[in-house]
C-alpha cells in the first residue's frame, strides 16, 4: 500500500455520456434519451445501507473484460445510478468493455468522506465478483459528471485503501485504478484554494455547508474543516505513481465576476487546467477539453480515452 504526499502549495462536454447535473442539491431536468438495457446484474447490493447498490452489465467475451465504473452526479444529494447514459454503455460494450453504474449515500444520510468511501467500496466489491462476472481486476476505471467526477478523480488519487487484514473479504482488494475521468469535476473542494482559482463565487454556492455537514460557509471555511476539505479533495492525494486521467467542461476558461453562477464556478475548466499543471511534472497524462481551445473538441474524448487505458494490459 503506498504512502502519499500532501499535494503542496470540456466544445460541449459528452452529452450522451452524461446528464449536465448542477451541484444545487435540485434534481436537474433530464432530456429525453434511450433507456438503458437490463443489466446483467441489477441492483445488487455492496454494502449495508439502502443506497448501497449497482447495476453492471457484462461485455459479451470470453476472455475476463476491463470494467467501467460510472459514478454519478448531483452535489452528493440527488439523483442515482439510472445518469448513466445509454449511448456511453452501447460504446463501452462495443469495445469489449464491462460497465457497472453505481449509488452511494447522499451527504443528508451520511456526511462527508462517506460517499467517496462507498464508491471505494463499490470499487473493491466488483474486484471481488471478477471470477463470477468475468470482470479482469487488472483494468478498471471511473468516471462520472460533477460529483462523480471528483470521486472518480479521488479513487484515481488516493492512497490505495484495500486492508489485508480485514475480516470484510471485500475490504481486502484494491480501489486503485488504471484511469478516470471526468466532466465538469472540480480537483479540490478546498474552498481557500478553489476561491484563489476561480474567484468568490465559488463559495457563494448554497450546498457547500450541506455537503460538509454544517450549517454555515464560514465553518466550511474554519481552519478545523481543513483536513476533512483536502481530504476529500483528489489534488492533495496526487502523486507521482497516479493514473492518467481525462476531463472535459462546457465552458471557457474565462475569469468569473464576482458574481457569477456559483454553479458556473464550481465546474470551471481552471480546476482542470491546475489538475494538468500538477500532473506535468509528474509526467502523468492529463487530458483536457473546454470550449475556445484551438483544437476542434471531440465529444467522445472521454470515451475514448477510457477505452484506449483499458485495452492495455498491465
Amino acid at each position: 500500500m503506498r504512502t502519499k504526499n500532501a499535494f503542496p502549495s470540456y466544445a460541449v462536454a459528452a452529452v450522451w455520456l452524461t446528464a449536465a447535473l448542477i451541484v444545487s442539491g435540485q434534481q436537474a431536468k433530464r432530456p429525453e434519451r434511450a433507456p438503458l438495457p437490463p443489466p446483467t446484474q441489477a441492483d445488487v447490493p455492496y454494502g449495508k445501507h439502502k443506497r448501497h447498490r449497482l447495476d453492471f452489465w457484462r461485455a459479451k467475451t470470453n476472455s475476463p473484460a476491463p470494467l467501467v465504473v460510472f459514478i454519478h452526479g448531483g452535489g452528493w444529494s440527488v439523483n442515482d445510478k439510472d445518469a448513466l447514459r445509454a449511448n456511453a454503455l452501447q460504446a463501452f460494450s462495443k469495445a469489449g468493455i464491462s460497465v457497472a453504474s453505481i449509488n452511494y449515500r447522499y451527504v443528508s444520510q451520511a456526511p462527508f468522506p462517506s460517499s467517496f468511501h462507498d464508491a471505494a467500496r463499490a470499487v473493491q466489491f466488483l474486484r471481488s465478483k471478477a471470477d463470477a462476472w468475468g470482470i479482469d481486476p487488472s483494468r478498471v476505471a471511473a468516471y462520472g459528471n460533477s460529483a462523480g467526477g471528483i470521486m472518480s478523480l479521488w479513487l484515481a488519487f488516493h492512497d490505495d485503501r484495500a486492508d489485508l487484514n480485514s475480516d470484510d473479504p471485500v475490504l481486502r482488494r484494491s480501489t486503485r485504478l488504471t484511469c478516470a475521468g471526468g466532466v465538469g469535476a472540480a480537483s479540490t473542494l478546498d474552498l481557500h484554494l478553489a476561491r484563489k482559482w476561480v474567484g468568490e463565487s465559488v463559495t457563494k454556492h448554497r450546498s457547500w455547508p450541506r455537503m460538509f455537514g454544517v450549517q454555515t460557509i464560514d465553518e466550511v471555511l474554519a481552519p478545523k474543516m481543513k483536513k476533512l476539505r483536502q481530504e476529500v479533495s483528489p489534488i492533495h492525494h496526487l502523486t507521482r505513481d497516479d493514473p492518467p486521467v481525462f476531463l472535459q467542461y462546457n465552458q471557457p476558461n474565462e475569469k468569473l465576476a464576482p458574481d457569477a453562477s456559483p454553479a458556473k464556478a464550481v465546474h470551471h475548466p481552471v480546476f482542470g487546467l491546475m489538475l494538468q499543471q500538477a500532473m506535468a511534472p509528474l509526467k502523468i497524462e492529463c487530458g483536457l477539453q473546454f470550449p475556445g481551445q484551438p483544437e476542434k473538441a471531440n465529444p467522445r474524448a472521454l470515451i475514448e480515452f477510457i477505452q484506449a487505458k483499458l485495452a492495455k494490459r498491465k
